[in-house]
Order: structure tokens, then C-alpha cells, then sequence
């Protein structure tokens, strides 16, 4: 109730969960300390909901690092599985309350996508999907991220769960996971990183997704294209891998007014950033660019004339600046 709330704060009952929480990382990992970290950790969720005014004692008392303690031990049983949950509601609640500040550590990074590999609880892993989604925009987290392997994990649990995604839900759910993924590549380091000369995973799963048939997987393979396409030198080599030919082949399916003014956006991104590099013109206009996009000069859109008359420019006039691509479809 409120009033017993108010009492145990009144009563430096924050400081003393906080301090039964640090005494219990210490413990022995069996089920009586599972249980202690479960029941004090919901204890301290409950104390700090609608009670903001305590999120800078709380984060000054290290609880953060208390609670990545408690994360990088893992998903053991369904105590520690309880526990897990109610950490990534207090971390959300403390992120979201300075979100001028870079609370997500490095080592907080990597027990939340620990936890996210773990977790067999479908609540569970929404809590940790949502704490990334809000996070990942920020380049230091995005690497922190990437590093952890978050990247492969969301690519091979979408791959895994796609059959399975029936609602509107579970398709939410879906597409803020394919977002974390963006966010992540839209940082330089995170790109190069989960790009690795062509090489990386996540880079080729990437590939695989511009033939799917799920429309979140490849829209987020599109926007991935014009992110990793953000060099000369990668982007004569996702020519060379036939990655302008496959956005051609999207965007010929979708070059009217009635198409997703979103997806020809980032199409659109992903090809102006392909042909920038001079010996990469020729090619793509052999695959038939001017064909695909000549027709789409109708379309009024700001969008659409925002990537479409560059795109033009650059193959004409050999000028052009790659674009990042961080938005979600």
C-alpha cells in the first residue's frame, strides 16, 4: 500500500534492501539465496515505483552494480529468474530517469543480453528487448552491445521464434527487436565491428534477410545495407556480393506511389550509398537503377525526393556523401 511504502522509506528501508542485496552477491548460489535475491529485489521495485525522488540516492549507493552482480549469475532456477525481471524493471526505471547519463556499463551490457540468451520466459525476455531497444540508440551502448554479441543473439532468436509470431504482440515485439539491431548499426564502430570485412554473422544473416518474406526482417536488412554501405571500400564489395541488385530487385516491386513511402526511403539510402564509390556506377546502372528508379520521379513525397535526387546526382555528377540510416520501419 502507499502507506506502508512512505513507512519503509521513512524508515531507511531503501538503504537497508540495498544493503541485504549486496551482502547476498556474496552468498553461496543455491535456492535460499535465490529466493533472498527474488524477494529483495521485488521489495526494492516496489519501494521505488512512482518514487522518483530516490533514483539519484539509489544509483549513489551503486545499485547498479549490485544489480549486475546479480544478472552475471544468470537464469538458474525460478527464483533467479523472478529476480532477473524485477532488476530490469528497477534499471529501466533508473535509465529512463537520466537519460542525459550513460548508466549502461559495459558489464551491465553484457549480463542483460547474458539474461536475454538465457531466459526461457517469454516476460522476461520482453523486459530485457524493451531495456535494449531504449538504450541502444547511444553509440557507447550500441558498441558495448555489439562486443557482447547481442547482435547474433537477436538475429538467431528471430530466426528461431519467426514461425511462431502470431500476434500483434509477438509482432511488436518483433520489430523493437529488428530496431535494437539498427540502432546498434548505426554506429561507426558497432557497424565495423558486426561487419568484419564481410565476414561478421550478423552481416550475413543480414544478406539471408533481403530474401525473406517477413516484412520486418527485410526492411531491417535494407536499412542494415545503407549502414554497413557507409565506405568506399565496403560499398565495392556489397556490389560485388550483388547487394545493389537485390535493393533493385525490392524496389522494383516498389517503385509507385502505393508502396511504403518508409521502405523506399531506405532502399533509396542503401542505393545512393552504393554508388557513390566511381566504379561502382557502371555496374549498378547495368543492373538496371535508372530502369527501377526513373518512375518513381512522379512520386511527390519528401522522403522519397530526399534520396531519390541525390541518388540521381551522384551517378551523373560522380559527388556524393554516404548516409547513416538509424530510423526503423
Amino acid at each position: 500500500s502507499d502507506l506502508g511504502q512512505k513507512y519503509v522509506i521513512d524508515n531507511d528501508g531503501v538503504d537497508i534492501i540495498i544493503k541485504v542485496l549486496q551482502f547476498s552477491i556474496f552468498l553461496p548460489w543455491n535456492d535460499l539465496s535465490c529466493l533472498l535475491r527474488s524477494v529483495c529485489t521485488g521489495l526494492l521495485l516496489n519501494l521505488l515505483t512512482d518514487q522518483e525522488q530516490l533514483y539519484s540516492k539509489v544509483l549513489e549507493l551503486g545499485t547498479l552494480d549490485t544489480l549486475s552482480s546479480i544478472l552475471e549469475n544468470g537464469v538458474q532456477n525460478k527464483d533467479s529468474e523472478q529476480a532477473a525481471m524485477h532488476c530490469m524493471i528497477i534499471i529501466n526505471f533508473l535509465t529512463e530517469s537520466t537519460p542525459d547519463d550513460l548508466l549502461m556499463t559495459e558489464r551491465l551490457c553484457k549480463a542483460v543480453v547474458k539474461i536475454l540468451e538465457q531466459s526461457t520466459l517469454g516476460e522476461l525476455s520482453e523486459l530485457c528487448v524493451e531495456l535494449l531497444h531504449s538504450q541502444a540508440a547511444n553509440d557507447c551502448v550500441g558498441l558495448y552491445l555489439a562486443r557482447a554479441g547481442l547482435g547474433e543473439l537477436l538475429m538467431s532468436l528471430l530466426d528461431k521464434h519467426r514461425p511462431a509470431v502470431y500476434d500483434d504482440e509477438l509482432r511488436n515485439l518483433m520489430k523493437m527487436a529488428c530496431d535494437v539491431l539498427i540502432h546498434i548499426l548505426n554506429g561507426d564502430e558497432a557497424m565495423l565491428l558486426l561487419f568484419a570485412d564481410g565476414k561478421g554473422k550478423v552481416f550475413q544473416g543480414m544478406m539471408e534477410w533481403l530474401d525473406s518474406t517477413d516484412e520486418y526482417m527485410m526492411s531491417t536488412a535494407i536499412l542494415a545495407m545503407a549502414n554497413f554501405a557507409h565506405n568506399d571500400k565496403h560499398s565495392i564489395q556489397l556490389v560485388k556480393l550483388g547487394v545493389a541488385k537485390k535493393l533493385l530487385n525490392i524496389l522494383s516491386r516498389n517503385n509507385t506511389s502505393e508502396a511504403d513511402i518508409r521502405l523506399q526511403h531506405a532502399l533509396l539510402s542503401g542505393l545512393r550509398n552504393l554508388v557513390i564509390p566511381s566504379e561502382n556506377k557502371p555496374v549498378v546502372l547495368e543492373e538496371g537503377l535508372l530502369d527501377v528508379i526513373l518512375p518513381m520521379t512522379n512520386i511527390p513525397t519528401y522522403p522519397v525526393v530526399f534520396n531519390l535526387l541525390p541518388t540521381l546526382r551522384i551517378v551523373i555528377n560522380g559527388q556524393g556523401k554516404p548516409l547513416s540510416h538509424g530510423g526503423s520501419l
